[in-house]
């Protein structure tokens, strides 16, 4: 496959000289087909550049749209290769061989590759399809192609858990994070089968290396969050540091909610409960708590007083 990066400079170089030709031509002796394969080549790349300007994202990369471009690159492949051979036949045939090599080269590098990102796919889509031998036997192939990647070992304790061997999927796990010890995901994929096993403690400990490793990522607050909750610690202080990374979270607004009720703030548990609800309008849990944070309101000593104070705070959007 390196090789072909050196291959690669012939056609490269052949398109760069036809393509100057083609410019040559255009502004010495004015032609139709040349005229429409620059102008078509112009007229791509300031597409794109509009584009990429206009509507920034990584999904430009994708092959197809340069494929109206195909055509007029052949064609400045093709006036390079006439400009280089000018009708010598060693020169056509031994660049014509290196061509050959270059594209059965190309082709045959990504033919057959036994590729860990492809069966972790493979694995997912196995597993979101409900076949959990297809999905294990992908996840194995993975291991097999590098087992010192953490990805395949997350894969194949997902996949393990999936299938109800739980002991087996802890071990991939915590073998992950020993492959990658600053890969939040790694830590947050250990800390989700602690919590599912009630490990807590080990859970929170997992979930606070996944925040700072990955401090973006909703779903680590989340984990330390709910840890923190079932394991009886205040996770209130926490829940609003990950509400500051992701304000429109229904489930973490509420956690909070619940948080504050049990510590006996009615007031800003209904705030956020109310949160809750307006962002997930059939989350039933968050209906419930929502009610028993207004019946407290309602049987405290300060009913009125605190009645009124919700009433002229309650958010009436997600916006609020």
């Amino acid at each position: 496959m390196c090789a072909g990066y050196l291959l690669s400079l012939l056609p490269t170089a052949l398109l760069l000289i036809g393509a100057v030709t083609a410019l040559a031509q255009l502004f010495r002796d004015l032609r139709s087909d040349v005229f429409i394969m620059v102008g078509l080549c112009l007229t791509l790349a300031v597409a794109l550049l509009y584009f990429n300007l206009k509507v920034p994202c990584y999904a430009s990369v994708k092959a197809f749209y340069g494929l109206c471009a195909v055509i007029p690159l052949g064609f400045f492949v093709a006036t390079g290769w006439s400009i280089v051979t000018r009708g010598s036949r060693v020169l056509k045939s031994s660049i014509g061989v290196l061509l050959v090599v270059w594209a059965m080269n190309s082709f045959a590098s990504f033919w057959i590759y036994n590729s860990v990102a492809q069966h972790i796919y493979a694995a997912m889509r196995r597993s979101m399809d409900e076949k959990p031998e297809a999905a294990l036997t992908e996840a194995k192939k993975a291991i097999d192609a590098d087992p010192s990647n953490a990805a395949a070992r997350m894969a194949l304790a997902t996949v393990l858990e999936e299938a109800g061997q739980s002991g087996e999927a802890l071990h991939q796990a915590e073998q992950a994070t020993e492959l990658a010890p600053l890969d939040g995901a790694a830590h947050l994929e250990l800390g989700t089968l602690l919590f599912k096993q009630n490990k807590l403690a080990r859970a929170i400990e997992e979930a606070r290396l996944a925040v700072a490793s990955a401090p973006e990522n909703n779903g680590a607050h989340f984990l330390l969050v709910i840890s923190l909750f079932y394991h009886d610690d205040d996770p209130i202080d926490v829940a609003r540091e990950a509400l500051a990374v992701s304000p429109f979270n229904a489930e973490m607004h509420h956690l909070l909610g619940a948080a504050l009720m049990r510590k006996g703030d009615l007031t800003e548990a209904f705030h956020q409960l109310s949160y809750s609800v307006l962002l997930k309008p059939n989350g039933n849990e968050a209906l419930s708590d929502l009610h028993r944070a207004l019946l407290g309101l309602i049987n405290s000593s300060a009913a009125s007083k605190l009645l009124h104070q919700v009433a002229s705070t309650i958010p009436e959007s997600t916006a609020a």
